[in-house]
């Protein structure tokens, strides 16, 4: 067995060769198990690779790359097979004197936990840096003679210092001259390791002068031999709380919202004016009161829960519930909660911003209301469709068969007046035929309009479908003109519901035949273009008024000049449907008397 036979048969990952003309040439049993499993049939050799036959951007790469191998190159990429993440390591093959390129080797490797622990590793590289760099307080390191070692992005953007010019220098440089002392002070209880933490607020100075108000957060940092390195932690900036307190408050008592401050179990220990607004309780009322004697009784479990979550340390939670108004009722309520800790991290207080949403929640209840009535119209039209369907269908059936046997009896009587009943006979089946045409119109738009029909898409060749629909309109029809499309383009397999295109383009002919009755034959005209095909089809017959343009695509809604000729007024109304489907468009150009254009664009 050759070397390159033995490596094939032997590996368990999956492995396939390509000739020149990037046909199989080999492949192994893993590589059969996976194509099966994808394809739903065993790959053959001699077969061309799918990627070949495919014109969307990805296979265009993947055939791209085969070239390029083919050239002397050795690639790898990655590409997803379910759950499963291949690395494919594309090689030339050379012939046994190693001078001719003769086809591609493609290993597949299984690299999907590779993948994931690459992610893994990236994510908590991120996680890392955001911390670092992108957190809004200064995250600090110093040494044991109190020399910054590190200091964030964030302490330049707040203090205004470089980086570069800090590091290695004192701390307590960068205080305010008369919190020195007092610093020193409360860091003594950590550095004689009284305490685990240090937690204060101090003054630091700014690069131009400016002061502002850190809380300090800081633990010692320890060798192996529990000796002390220095210190890490983090400054908080707190300026503007400490300097406008009075402005917060001014602001809860002038807002619509209503600003309140918790103790911990909930009780209300600050209410601003706003509530009376809002709930018609006066504040001085509500102090000392617990939340929970307002909220609904429904929302009182999900309230609670929040609460639990805070508590835990979860901090800036929003809530939406319900509360009872003096008034009578309840008024639904949004609140957003956000902790108070004191200097050693404890929670003291829960600060709660609420304003009353009941618009809002009138208006989400309606929309989900018809949402709802839409879904529920739309059953309903889907089985009164098939309903309907069913009931005309069988009667029809009936009808059909009995013209059948009463031809058939006629034949074999040889009446006199066998010619003629023929011809009602006959008269009979192409309106039964009619009938069945608009009986599948219809259950065809109920499907679409109700969402109710899946496209079942596949590789068509579209010059094939239009010769084999003018065929079939001829044949079914008295028409003498013979309609002649013409293609432009790069003709090729379009990737689109064959059956559904067949009867945008049935409808499409038939109707140009139907309304120029006398006139020139209509005219085909059909475009392919990278990702998409239009289908021109212009006549010269009897044109649509301009006063009806506009209603062309209301379900049987026919032009005010068709009186006298037959339809239902469902076909272009199908037509859109059905080209929307596709993620196509359709437009119609149309004067009176002079004739129609229908232009529609399909991507596939």
């Amino acid at each position: 067995m050759h070397l390159t036979d033995r490596i094939i048969k032997y590996n368990s990952f999956p492995i396939y060769c390509l000739d020149r003309d990037l046909r199989f040439s080999a492949f192994n049993e893993a590589f059969m198990d996976m194509y099966r499993e994808r394809a739903g049939a065993d790959p053959e050799i001699g077969a061309v690779i799918n990627s070949v036959m495919r014109t969307d951007p990805l296979s265009v790469k993947y055939v791209e790359y085969y070239m390029r191998t083919l050239n002397g190159e050795t690639l790898s990429f990655d590409r997803m097979f379910g759950d499963i993440c291949y690395e494919k390591r594309l090689s030339p093959m050379y012939d046994d004197a190693g001078t001719s390129i003769i086809g591609v080797s493609v290993f597949m490797y299984d690299v999907t936990e590779n993948r994931k622990l690459e992610k893994e590793i990236i994510s908590a590289k991120n996680r890392y840096e955001d911390i670092v760099n992108s957190v809004n307080d200064i995250i600090f390191q110093t040494d044991h003679k109190g020399l910054w070692t590190f200091l964030n992005h964030a302490w330049e953007a707040k203090m205004g210092y470089s980086l570069a010019d800090c590091i290695g220098r004192p701390f307590f440089n960068y205080l305010h001259p008369d919190d020195v002392k007092r610093n020193e002070a409360l860091f003594i209880p950590l550095i004689n390791r009284h305490k685990q933490y240090c937690s204060h607020q101090i003054r630091y100075m700014t690069v131009d002068g400016s002061v502002k108000w850190m809380k300090v957060y800081a633990v010692l940092t320890l060798d192996e031999n529990d000796q002390i390195t220095g210190t890490s932690g983090t400054l908080t900036d707190i300026t503007a709380e400490v300097e406008n307190y009075e402005k917060y408050r001014m602001l809860a008592e002038n807002i619509n919202d209503s600003v309140c401050l918790h103790a911990v179990d909930g009780t209300f220990v600050f209410v601003s004016p706003s509530i009376e607004y809002l709930s018609g309780h006066k504040p001085e009322d509500m102090i000392g009161k617990n939340p929970y004697d307002f909220i609904h009784p429904d929302d009182k479990d999900k309230v609670s829960k929040i609460h639990g979550s805070l508590l835990d340390g979860n901090d800036n939670y929003l809530t939406i519930y319900r509360f009872r108004s003096s008034r009578g009722g309840y008024n639904w309520f949004e609140t957003n909660n956000k902790l108070i800790r004191d200097e050693s991290g404890t929670i003291i207080n829960i600060i709660t911003s609420s304003r009353v949403i009941d618009e809002r929640m009138r208006a989400e209840e309606n929309a989900l209301k018809a949402l709802e009535e839409r879904r529920r119209l739309n059953d309903q039209r889907s089985r009164f469709i098939s309903m309907a369907s069913h009931e005309f269908r069988t009667p029809i059936t009936s009808i059909q068969m009995s013209t059948d046997i009463i031809d058939l009896h006629l034949r074999e009587l040889d009446l006199p007046c066998g010619d003629d009943v023929t011809r009602h006979i006959g008269i009979i089946n192409k309106e039964i035929e009619r009938f069945q045409g608009i009986m599948n119109d219809i259950l065809i738009l109920g499907k679409t309009e109700s969402d109710a029909i899946e496209l079942n898409k596949s590789m068509v060749c579209l010059v094939t479908l239009i010769n084999r629909s003018i065929e079939r309109i001829r044949e079914t029809s008295a028409e003498e003109r013979v309609i002649v499309p013409k293609f432009q383009g790069h003709e090729r397999l379009v990737f689109i519901d064959g059956s559904q295109i067949q009867h945008i383009i049935e409808n499409l002919i038939s109707n140009a035949y139907k309304f120029s009755k006398g006139k020139p034959k209509p005219e085909l005209y059909v475009t392919f273009r990278s990702d998409s095909f239009v289908i021109h089809i212009r006549d010269y017959g009897i044109g649509i008024p301009e006063s009806d343009q506009s209603r062309l695509f209301s379900s049987f809604y026919r032009a005010s000049n068709t009186t006298n000729i037959q339809g239902t007024g469902l076909g272009l109304v199908l037509i859109k449907n059905l080209v929307h489907l596709h993620h196509g468009t359709i437009e119609i150009i149309s004067r009176e008397n002079q004739g129609t254009e229908v232009i529609v664009m399909i991507k596939g």
